[in-house]
């Protein structure tokens, strides 16, 4: 009897820890289900904000809040779509920019078209309504629509190498070029212009350094830049271009001693289609834009100074190691001076 009262009571007492341990079991079994159902909600809530969000996103709607979402794979995923959108609102930004840069600049190629177009319809209609004009003013008016078709033409050509730059299909092919010699050209170029605005051209300065670029290309820069300076000179003045070898870079400085440009004129001044009030009447203001796009592509940079009643000065630097300058520590840098063989 007392065995089997024993036994008994330590089939009762293990039973209690049984039922005990069952007991805990189902607890931790319900708590888990709880904290599943509750973790469910939560990421079924999650995934339904950001389901709203991509919703949002494509109307154009870029304010998820990122601070809001916890850790977690569904904040990881927030994060990576918070990071599209970024992109996504960069791209609308700039693409809206570029609408709008693209409808201004159609509307000024209309009118820069327009005008020389006006021009030679007047003429045509005059000449047609007087078949017995003198010879002499018959000759005149067809001079003058020979200049108006001679400059659209070159505004096309200007627009269409912009238009290449812009879309990339221009590849530029780097060669050594000796800065004297390129400069020459591009005065030979523009004899006749200097002639007629009695302006001397002058290049001095280190006839034998060279940078690397596309010399096709680099001389239609410089034509561009040498042509502006001497469009802005008066006559008897002297346009000036020097090559000077710093070691580490090589500068180049186109200077007039025109009336020069107002601040508030200045920092347009590469600009396309952008002109200057007393700023010459054939400019299409787009040479100067043509010449940093491709001096830039080179990996050059151009800087302006002026002032009015002092001139201007255009300098352009070349790394001379093949690297690129940064625009701020080109900006930095000092005008160098010092003697130098005149080269013509």
């Amino acid at each position: 009897m007392f065995l089997l009262a024993d036994s008994n009571s330590m089939f009762s007492g293990n039973g209690g820890i049984i039922l005990l341990l069952l007991c805990v079991l189902f607890t931790a079994a319900a708590v888990t289900a709880v904290f599943a159902v509750i973790r469910r909600r939560r990421y079924e809530r999650q995934i339904h904000a950001l389901l709203e969000y991509l919703k949002r996103v494509s109307r154009g709607e870029y304010d998820l809040k990122i601070a809001e979402n916890e850790e977690g794979e569904v904040s990881i995923l927030a994060n990576e779509i918070y990071k599209i959108a970024v992109q996504m609102r960069e791209q609308a930004e700039q693409s809206k920019q570029e609408s709008e840069n693209l409808s201004r600049a159609l509307a000024d190629i209309s009118h820069q078209i327009k005008t020389p177009l006006t021009s030679i319809q007047i003429t045509l209609d005059n000449l047609k309504d007087n078949p017995d004009m003198d010879e002499q003013t018959r000759r005149s008016f067809l001079r003058a629509v020979s200049t108006q078709i001679d400059r659209t033409a070159s505004l096309v050509t200007s627009l269409l190498q912009l238009a290449k730059f812009d879309s990339g299909t221009i590849r530029l092919t780097p060669a050594e070029i000796t800065a004297a010699e390129l400069l020459r050209e591009a005065a030979d170029s523009l004899e006749v212009l200097a002639e007629l605005k009695e302006v001397r051209l002058l290049i001095e300065g280190d006839a034998r350094a060279t940078f690397t670029g596309d010399d096709k290309w680099e001389l239609e820069a410089y034509k561009n830049i040498l042509k502006n300076a001497v469009e802005h000179s008066r006559p008897g003045e002297t346009v000036r271009a020097m090559v000077e070898d710093e070691k580490l870079f090589l500068k180049i400085t186109v200077s007039d001693e025109g009336d020069g440009i107002a601040p508030e004129d200045l920092k347009h001044i590469f600009e396309r289609f952008y002109k200057a009030e007393g700023g010459a009447k054939e400019s299409f203001g787009i040479g100067l834009s043509l010449a940093k796009t491709v001096i830039e592509k080179d990996g050059g940079i151009i800087t302006v100074d002026s002032s009015p009643g002092r001139g201007t000065t255009f300098t352009v630097r070349y790394s001379v190691s093949g690297g690129r300058l940064f625009a701020q520590d080109a900006a930095d840098m000092k005008t160098g001076g010092g003697d130098h063989d005149q080269t013509s």
